[in-house]
This record gives structure tokens, C-alpha cells and sequence, in this order.
């Protein structure tokens, strides 16, 4: 019995000896994971009624390889999206602001003293997708959620 009790003791020994605690993600890591250039694949709008019944779904233009947003390590993010002002006629519209990651799924873009709440959806070496809520439900009014596909 004492026998099996000290094998029982070497093997839980080495078991923690030689075990790997998993890495768990933290908002310094997501933040670390998240500066980068990444480039638009596709931005589209679903307006929902005041029940939450989607109305509509529009896709807003973009142009892969040319849109982009530039999450900085410091906090800061340029974004530059062409937008057609007149039939094939494009320009580069750039702004700059401050980002902040507030939890393993969420963070928030401050743009000109206006603050907006991003829910993460899928982030990895190449792929990030967000949303953005555009809640306007002021007195029944619809609201939009804008859905955010990039990649690196």
C-alpha cells in the first residue's frame, strides 16, 4: 500500500512537473493580437424595427486592398476608406482616434469625442470580424448593427 502510494506521489509529481498551463487571453494580449494594418473585405449595414425584426441589409462599398483601419500598439487607429463622391470619381476620406480593449470580446473606438462599442466576433492571424451597434431607438426608430470583415 505505502508502495503504491509512492508511485502515486512520482507520477502526480511528474504530471505537474511536466504539465503546460494553458495560456489563457487577457485584454493585453487581444490588444497585442489586434494592432495591425487590416484591410476590408466587406462592410454591410442590417437595419433592424424597434422589435428587432431585421429590415434591410445593405453591403456598402469597399475596396479590398485599398480600405483599411491601422489599429496602433499605442491606442490610436487610422482609418481610410475611398468613398465614390461622384460617378468613378473616388477619395481617400482618412480619420484617426483612439481604441481601447474593455474585455476579451469588446472594445470601443472614440472618434472626435464620440465613442463607439465594437463586439468581436472572430480574430486570428488573418481573419477579424466586429460589429459595431448603431443604436437609434429613439421613439420606435430603427437601429443599425454595421458588420466588419477584414483580414491582414
Amino acid at each position: 500500500m505505502i508502495k503504491n502510494l509512492r508511485y502515486l506521489f512520482i507520477i502526480l509529481l511528474a504530471v505537474s512537473a511536466f504539465s503546460c498551463k494553458k495560456e489563457e487571453k487577457n485584454t493585453t494580449t487581444l490588444k497585442e493580437e489586434l494592432a495591425d494594418k487590416w484591410y476590408y473585405d466587406s462592410i454591410s449595414q442590417k437595419d433592424y424595427d424597434q422589435n428587432g425584426k431585421l429590415i434591410k441589409t445593405t453591403s456598402l462599398p469597399v475596396l479590398v486592398n485599398v480600405n483599411y483601419i491601422d489599429f496602433k500598439g499605442d491606442g490610436t487607429y487610422t482609418a481610410v476608406v475611398r468613398q465614390e463622391v461622384e460617378p468613378k470619381k473616388f477619395e481617400n476620406v482618412t480619420s484617426t482616434g483612439t481604441y481601447k480593449v474593455t474585455s476579451l470580446t469588446k472594445f470601443t473606438v472614440t472618434q472626435q469625442g464620440v465613442t463607439a462599442e465594437c463586439n468581436l466576433r472572430n480574430l486570428n492571424a488573418s481573419q477579424l470580424r466586429f460589429t459595431q451597434d448603431i443604436d437609434t431607438r429613439v421613439a420606435g426608430q430603427p437601429y443599425s448593427v454595421i458588420e466588419h470583415a477584414l483580414h491582414r
